[in-house]
C-alpha cells in the first residue's frame, strides 16, 4: 500500500497536522479540531470518515447551538 499524505487535509473538525508515529502499515496522525482539542487517529479512520472530531461533540449537550 502506497503511503498517502494527509497532512493539511481536514476531516470533520478535524486538521491533519503531521505522522505521529506507525504500527506496521498503519500510519496514526496528530490532528487538531475545530475547538482547539486534539486526537491521534489512524489514516484509515479518518479516510473512512469514521472520526471527525476529537470527542467534544459528546460533551455538547444536545441542545447546543
Amino acid at each position: 500500500m502506497r503511503f498517502i499524505d494527509l497532512t493539511g487535509k481536514i476531516f470533520g473538525e478535524l486538521t491533519v497536522i503531521k505522522v505521529d508515529h506507525k504500527i506496521k502499515s498503519e500510519r496514526y496522525w496528530y490532528c487538531e479540531c475545530s475547538c482547539g482539542g486534539n486526537r491521534i487517529v489512524s489514516g484509515h479512520q479518518l479516510r473512512d470518515g469514521k472520526v471527525t472530531h476529537c470527542g467534544c461533540e459528546n460533551k455538547r449537550p444536545s441542545n447546543f447551538t
